[in-house]
């Protein structure tokens, strides 16, 4: 996680009802000056304070912010058990149906979908 994606951090592959790639930014009058005087640096600011709030953004939060800033969401998941390769676990692999509902629920909800398939090791 960083000033540029912010992981949702469930790694179901689920993201928020409602997930917005804006976040307001909480920043006290003082601060505003300093940056506006370039004596600030704005690499340390970029973290809501509650990454794993319900709501972060939305339309309710951001009409109320005064600074937003372009932040968004990346919800990963495997398509195994785990993150790498068993193959005890080749039943296990999620279906296309099961794959599809997780992209709905990711993509579908405004995030980037980081989707995990291990590589069968070669013998």
């Amino acid at each position: 996680m960083g000033p540029d994606v912010r992981w949702v951090g469930n790694e179901s592959g689920l993201a928020r009802k409602s997930e917005w790639s804006v976040l307001p930014l909480d920043l006290p009058e003082s601060f505003l000056n300093l940056l506006r005087a370039g004596r600030a640096n704005l690499e340390k600011v970029f973290q809501p304070r509650d990454i794993m709030g319900e709501d972060l953004g939305s339309r309710q939060v951001i009409t109320r912010a005064r600074i937003l800033f372009w932040y968004p969401a990346e919800v990963d998941v495997s398509i195994r058990p785990g993150w790498f390769y068993h193959q005890k676990e080749d039943r296990a692999v999620k279906s296309p149906r099961e794959l599809f509902e997780i992209y709905f629920k990711s993509v579908g909800r405004n995030s980037v979908l980081l989707l995990n398939a291990p590589r069968i090791k070669e013998a």
